[in-house]
């Protein structure tokens, strides 16, 4: 840990394999991988959510076994695809394993994430006190004013943007307290200043997207930041303790 005492939480890290859709960089993302640029970066406990299987996972279980049994300072979220979303059957799944959050993302599993696609989802979430990690980027089906449109219709929930690359997040969050941002693809130290100027400290996550980024550079982004000490501890892991009531 680099700033001061605090837990350094890492909001954004993928383990598996993916059989389609992507080309993964060279280092893998078994837990053993994460395990070790966690000591590297200096990082406590990771967020973990699996790669995407197929197109349209029907098998939700199986899709997810991959987190749900992994051994480590690990955080498991639910990868839901809406399109097969059983409620009884998530709910199951959430208490067996512990789970802390939903992870969704829409460019993946094709379709716009609009309140009424997502009603389910979210009142479930709601129902549990549990963030929905949503991702951007990518077109369409990634952009945030969709996301924005979901938060605006249940501001009880708790709505996460993933990718601190686009200045147009930060203008969701100005708008709507029920929305974080992580700070994964964040392209300098300026961005995160910008962001906290923006909408405070409270509500930014630190985020990787391991294996895609590096945990290293992507922490160095907040520790490099023209912000107080207590608002880069609040950044790298008290807020994420506090959203995830851990």
């Amino acid at each position: 840990m680099v700033i001061g005492e605090c837990m350094i939480i890492d909001f954004h890290t993928h383990l598996g394999k993916p059989k389609m859709g992507v080309k993964r960089p060279e280092i893998g993302s078994n837990t053993e991988d994460i395990i070790r640029i966690q000591k590297e970066a200096g990082i406590d406990k990771s967020v973990i959510f699996a790669m995407p299987q197929e197109p349209f996972p029907k098998k939700n279980k199986e899709a997810n076994m991959i987190v749900f049994s992994a051994k480590g300072p690990f955080i498991p979220f639910i990868w839901i695809n809406p399109y097969f979303f059983e409620k009884k059957e998530f709910e199951i799944l959430i208490e067996e394993f512990d789970v802390k959050g939903i992870k969704l993302h829409s460019v993946f599993d094709g379709y716009y994430p609009s309140p009424e696609f997502l009603e389910d989802v979210v009142k479930l979430s709601i129902k549990l006190d549990m963030p929905i990690l949503f991702h951007s980027l990518w077109g369409d089906m990634g952009d945030v004013k969709n996301i924005e449109n979901v938060a605006s219709a249940f501001p009880r929930a708790k709505i996460v943007i993933a990718h601190l690359k686009e200045s147009k997040c930060i203008d969701v969050a100005r708008k709507h307290d029920n929305v974080y941002i992580d700070t994964s693809y964040c392209p300098h130290p300026r961005r995160i200043e910008q962001t906290v100027d923006a909408i405070g400290p409270d509500r930014i996550l630190f985020g990787s997207d391991f294996p895609f980024n590096d945990p290293v550079i992507q922490k160095m982004m907040i520790e490099r930041s023209k912000i107080k000490r207590e608002e880069k501890q609040a950044i790298l892991g008290e807020n994420a303790i506090k959203l995830l009531n851990i």
